[in-house]
């Protein structure tokens, strides 16, 4: 994968994309060449890239991804109004424009003195 004209942030990411694909098609290139993993916790070491990374992906797979899935469902659901935005969000934007406001009728005054 060659990085042309793109930003730094793009580039940093196509780096990271290239590293992860990396890993994956050694890993694939493994199975399929007859290779034979001794564990499956070495495995997900492995394509995880960490013991504690292959430790996530045991909690929140298998048996517990309803759980999981309920949990990050119960989440977004505490913390967004019934439009999709924030809680909160309304509050401080309202708090916002009035200081915005504000600001600007004062700018004004200061400016015609």
């Amino acid at each position: 994968m060659v990085v042309r004209k793109s930003n730094e942030q793009d580039a940093t990411q196509l780096k990271q994309y290239q590293a992860l694909d990396d890993k994956v098609e050694g890993f694939s290139k493994r199975l399929t060449g007859g290779q034979t993993l001794e564990t499956l916790n070495q495995a997900l070491n492995e394509v995880t890239g960490t013991m504690s990374a292959a430790a996530v992906a045991l909690q929140i797979t298998g048996e517990h991804t309803d759980e999981v899935n309920g949990r990050i469902k119960g989440i977004a659901e505490s913390t967004q109004e019934a439009d999709g935005t924030v809680k909160g969000f309304h509050e401080s934007q309202g708090t916002l424009n009035a200081k915005m406001r504000e600001g600007r009728v004062r700018g004004g005054r200061d400016c015609d003195r």
